[in-house]
């Protein structure tokens, strides 16, 4: 298949991609969402999204459409054996520029990381920076493995797009997960303070029971 054969995306598609992350209930709901999406609206194949640990960059997400048993493979090896970012890796040129890139002839690029490259077979591929309340935390990495073609500058502008908008979802499911734990807290709190309350109330009663004078009977 050639790249003249792949229809250029839309904005529309952007939107649409991004429209399945509208009801995510946590962060890791809304990473797998979002590598679902990816493949599904944005015609890309596989999609991995990566958040930084320190210096280490762990794939919390990875969607290979047709095939979850090699993409959970792919995730183990991720998990047992992580880039990190402080060594001299492709990757490390988005903390810089904080713009996506295209990564062409992926196995033969001496700064590939060779554990992850090796293990995916990609032969080229485009990431983005995935940058919520102006922070990098982490990335977003796509490619065409299945159509067997190369991932072109369109490929890689579509995918910036999507990943913009992934980290304003990313910091709203984050800013709703700390309301949603502060409500809790609060609930507990409230629950802690009616209980000692009655407490107090019963022992306020058993004192005043125990303190009263006792009245003489009259024959």
């Amino acid at each position: 298949m050639t790249d003249q054969l792949i229809a250029p995306r839309s904005t529309a598609d952007v939107r649409q991609a991004l429209s399945k992350l509208r009801t995510a209930a946590s962060l890791q709901d809304l990473y797998d969402r979002a590598t679902k999406a990816v493949c599904d609206y944005l015609r890309f194949d596989r999609a991995v999204v990566f958040r930084l640990e320190g210096f280490e960059m762990l794939p919390y997400s990875v969607h290979f459409a047709g095939d979850p048993v090699w993409a959970e493979e792919f995730r183990e090896i991720g998990m047992k054996t992580p880039m990190r970012i402080d060594f001299d890796i492709v990757e490390t040129e988005m903390i810089s520029t904080r713009a996506p890139m295209l990564v062409p002839e992926a196995q033969s690029n001496p700064r590939g990381f060779k554990p992850l490259v090796v293990a995916s077979r990609t032969r080229s591929y485009a990431a983005s920076p995935l940058v919520p309340e102006n922070q990098i935390i982490g990335f977003l990495h796509a490619d065409c493995y299945f159509q067997d073609r190369d991932v072109t500058e369109a490929d890689r502008d579509v995918l910036g797009a999507f990943a913009e908008g992934l980290g304003y979802a990313i910091q709203r499911t984050a800013l709703l997960a700390r309301v949603e734990q502060q409500r809790s807290r609060i609930i507990r709190l409230r629950s802690v303070i009616d209980e000692t309350f009655a407490a107090m109330s019963g022992l306020v009663g058993s004192l005043e029971s125990d303190t009263a004078p006792v009245r003489r009977q009259h024959d």
